[in-house]
């Protein structure tokens, strides 16, 4: 904390005492903190945020970003004259109107901060340009900026938005100009009278030009003169010029660079850019969805109930027109449903496949694309949309791991000095929220996962995701999906904590650090990411309740309930009963009941009794039936309709299928109890591999289809001519694709040298290469030392490359940034004589890539230490690379910090 002050000391002395070399210079960068405190850079840089969060400073992003503390920022607005709101709490979330945009804080994050930059810069803000496709939202984020910018008083209280869009006069100039700055009388023919125009009416407001590159090159120039000195002349006049505050925000399809003058372009300080539908993450899309059709109901005045059909076609379809043409198609849809609800006389009105245009019907390729960003959504079976409540909702009373601490701590009197029986409880109230509430949880609230989104938030399931894939990396075998479910919602009750002002304390910190030291460092990383998504400081004690989270998952499954019935049915007088008898003994249950079939029996009578049998089995969860023969299997459907029961069958059943499913029925819900166990025993058949060795590759997707072919693909052109070696793709179930069976079956056929994808199937002993290590080149070496294989180098094509540069980047164009880095690793090979293998060029090109898009975004280039020293030593190839990144420099108008020019040149003495 004492550094914490001293930099705040030092920043708040350096904006008392630092003259701005311009306008546009406003605060101190963390490097002038760091020398100003004597500290590094990376410390001060972190300092900085952490005042932000607090309230005790304010940052305004950019190239490089800025800071200035709270309490110099609130004495410049007094001395400049304006109005106390009270509602600068920069980062309050119930103050930001921003918060209102899906997407807020992901993919329209650095124009957020990029606005609110341009709003509180003094005296009056800062020109701003908004560059996107038509329906992106560039009006919606004008509207919402002006909305900010009252909150801060920039405007008076009773001013408007004057919008003006510039294509409605764009056949007439004249008119057009007239529109916009006024006319006196006799200016053109029939100018009768003198007319005030809409700068008028912007003063003291703000004024948003749509579609602002129609703007004739005359109207520019007479517009930039108003934005540098507040002045402009209505058309015809001779006089005078009159005055006008006000800030102009633009909109433009256009490229500035083409459709503006370059005088004009230059007057907008501020270019945010505003990311097409196409280019935003499926879980924001699938916000906009229900944002969209919540105000459709309230604007009908009646429910809206969706299917899910419905809702993945509208997920998925191809909107070039983005979130315009969404808006257009969704009340198409909505008008469509209305009338057919009209024509039942029914209240509600509900949305189906059919109500949808036929351009947004489903396509099977456009669900191949977006597969990954699926698995990680929570889709809900339908939506109930009610015009008098916000959105969908839903509820889930979950005491949350807090309160159920802190209840314990005040009832134990723990504070300093904890007994090793208090620890001990303290592991049980941990443990018990994992295994018992989530139990309760899962049991209370049906079909948990898939309401997740309405209790905690979109966001916090997306976060949710990503945390647990960091954790099953580093923690394999101790993360399941009950973890992602309690993180879940344990991530929503650490922020309604904070929001409330809550303290977070774990007293008992040192105890789980010292004995899960692994789990805690999983933690630290995972609270880097929550801090970052979610715009929070988090104490170090929460890092021991993530530990306890990602802890708990190792135990595995938990019952989560009543378990799935099970019933055995096959041919015989004690086939089916035999079977049951030995699976309840072993397991210490009666879960299995069994029902044997005479073969002589009358088929309609024993349908009957199935029927029964399965009633009596069913508590709640569903039925797998075993059956011994394929014609039982169509009973299935018809005791499915009888009973209205959720039910599966797997056939030719046996002993040892009977007692895993007794075993596991308690464990998983049926849909996940049938993978388990039918991965394990398909029938035993014939299928040939294709080559006649005995070493397999197993390529791996979620589906075992596009990306597993296309990888093993890439693998077979790799190794070239060598049958000896065979190549079989298996899905995320572990089903190999080409025969339905488990991979377990591989084993009888030959060596398993590693397994390659998008999907680790953590078999034992057997090496996982991801898809990221084989593009990225480290992955084809360890192939090649498991094959024992000559050495040898071989260079990613273009396409692959492309393709790893697509999943680093947001919103830079890959193959623009491949041509461009790949230009700077041949010029350094050629100015320094080396050969940079390609491995090593495909990391160079992927950091430059990502350092490119971090500098553009407004965010700092890393610290690297020891930048002096690797100068002093290294001139020759200092002076290269700085030549080389200087056409990076100059394509994207961004300063590439000399820390980043270290790393390069000690990157490429190590190769």
């Amino acid at each position: 904390m004492e550094r914490r002050k001293k930099v705040l000391l030092a920043l708040d002395r350096l904006c008392r005492s630092k003259v701005p070399k311009d306008q546009m210079e406003v605060g101190c960068t963390a490097e002038e903190v760091a020398r100003a405190a004597g500290i590094a850079r990376s410390n001060a840089s972190g300092d900085l945020n952490y005042l932000v969060r607090e309230g005790l400073a304010v940052k305004f992003p950019g190239r490089p970003v800025r800071f200035v503390t709270r309490q110099y920022w609130e004495e410049s607005k007094a001395r400049n004259g304006r109005e106390e709101t009270g509602n600068l709490a920069i980062q309050e979330i119930e103050m930001n109107p921003f918060t209102s945009l899906v997407g807020w804080n992901l993919s329209l994050k650095v124009a957020v901060e990029q606005a609110r930059a341009a709003l509180l810069y003094p005296p009056h803000g800062l020109h701003t340009l908004l560059i996107g496709p038509t329906g992106s939202g560039k009006t919606l984020f004008a509207r919402t900026m002006f909305r900010y910018a009252q909150t801060l008083g920039r405007v008076t209280g009773q001013a408007q938005l004057v919008s003006f869009n510039c294509a409605d006069y764009a056949h007439n100039p004249q008119l057009l100009m007239s529109q916009l700055f006024g006319h006196v009388k006799g200016a053109f023919t029939g100018a009768n009278q003198e007319k005030p125009g809409l700068v008028d009416a912007a003063h003291r407001s703000i004024l948003f030009l749509d579609e602002i590159h129609r703007l004739p090159p005359e109207g520019q120039e007479m517009l930039f003169y108003l934005m540098d000195n507040g002045q402009y002349r209505r058309l015809g006049e001779t006089g005078s010029y009159r005055s006008c505050i006000t800030l102009v925000i633009g909109a433009t399809t256009a490229d500035p660079h083409s459709s503006l003058l370059a005088t004009f372009y230059r007057r907008f300080p501020v270019v945010i850019n505003i990311p097409a539908l196409a280019e935003r993450p499926l879980a924001e899309r699938l916000l906009l969805l229900k944002q969209l059709l919540a105000g459709e109901s309230r604007q009908i005045g009646r429910p809206l109930k969706v299917t899910a059909d419905a809702i993945r076609a509208l997920l998925l379809y191809d909107c070039p027109g983005n979130i315009g043409q969404l808006f257009n198609d969704i009340r198409l849809t909505c008008a469509r449903a209305f009338l057919d609800a009209i024509s039942k006389g029914a209240n509600e009105i509900v949305i189906t496949i059919t109500s949808l245009p036929p351009h947004v019907r489903p396509r099977s390729a456009a669900e191949e694309n977006y597969l990954q960003e699926l698995a990680g959504l929570v889709l809900e079976e339908e939506w109930y949309i009610e015009p008098d409540k916000a959105g969908v909702t839903g509820t889930c009373h979950v005491p949350d791991l807090y309160t159920l601490l802190d209840k314990e701590r005040e009832a134990n009197g723990v504070d300093g000095i904890k007994s090793e029986a208090q620890w001990k409880r303290a592991r049980q109230v941990l443990e018990e929220y994992y295994h018992r509430y989530l139990k309760e949880t899962v049991q209370d609230w049906k079909n948990a996962r898939l309401r997740l989104a309405r209790l905690v938030g979109q966001d916090v399931v997306v976060l949710a995701q990503e945390a647990v894939k960091i954790a099953r990396e580093d923690l394999p075998g101790q993360v399941d999906t009950n973890t992602f479910l309690a993180l879940a919602l344990h991530l929503n009750a650490c922020r309604q904590r904070l929001k409330t002002g809550q303290e977070i304390i774990n007293p008992y910190l040192e105890e789980i650090a010292k004995e899960y030291p692994r789990e805690m460092e999983v933690a630290r990383k995972v609270m880097a990411l929550i801090e970052k998504r979610l715009n929070l400081a988090l104490p170090p004690d929460e890092a021991g309740f993530l530990a306890m989270l990602f802890r708990t998952g190792k135990q595995g499954k938990e019952p989560v309930g009543e378990p799935v019935g099970v019933v055995v049915m096959a041919h015989g007088s004690r086939t089916a009963t035999s079977m049951a008898e030995v699976a309840n003994k072993l397991v210490g249950t009666s879960a299995a009941l069994a029902l044997d079939i005479p073969l002589e029996g009358e088929p309609q009578q024993w349908l009957i009794e199935a029927t029964r049998v399965v009633r009596q089995a069913d508590r709640g969860r569903g039925v797998l039936l075993l059956v011994d023969m394929e014609p039982l299997i169509s009973w299935g459907e018809i005791i499915a309709k009888r009973t209205g029961l959720k039910i599966h069958i797997l056939d030719n059943v046996t002993t040892a299928m009977v007692i895993e499913a007794v075993r596991k029925a308690s464990r998983f819900p049926l849909h996940e109890l049938v993978a388990e166990i039918g991965r394990y025993h398909y029938p035993e058949e014939y299928w040939p591999l294709e080559g006649q060795g005995n070493k397999i590759i197993v390529a791996t997707c979620l589906t075992g289809e596009g990306t597993a072919r296309r990888i093993k693909a890439m693998i077979r052109e790799w190794l070239g001519a060598r049958e000896e070696i065979n190549i079989v793709t298996v899905n995320m179930n572990g089903q190999v694709t080409d025969s339905g069976m488990g991979w377990q079956a591989l084993k009888g056929k030959g060596k398993l040298v590693a397994v390659i994808g998008s999907v680790d199937l953590k078999i034992p002993d057997v090496p996982f290469i991801s898809l990221e290590e084989w593009l990225l080149g480290q992955g084809r070496q360890r192939l090649q030392e498991l094959l024992q294989l000559p050495a040898r180098e071989q260079d990613i094509t273009p396409q692959e490359l492309e393709a790893v540069l697509a999943q680093y980047l947001r919103f830079l164009e890959p193959g623009k940034m491949l041509n461009l880095c790949s230009q700077i690793t041949r010029q350094l090979s050629q100015s320094l004589g080396r050969r940079l293998l390609p491995h090593h060029k495909i990391n160079l090109i992927v950091h430059l890539s990502c350092l490119v898009e971090r500098l553009q975004a407004g965010e700092q280039g890393s610290f690297w230490p020891g930048e002096e020293e690797i100068k002093r030593r290294y001139p020759r190839e200092w002076l290269a690379v700085a030549e080389a990144l200087a056409g990076l420099e100059k394509n994207f108008n961004i300063t590439i910090p000399a820390g980043e020019i270290a790393f390069v040149v000690q990157f490429l003495q190590e190769t």
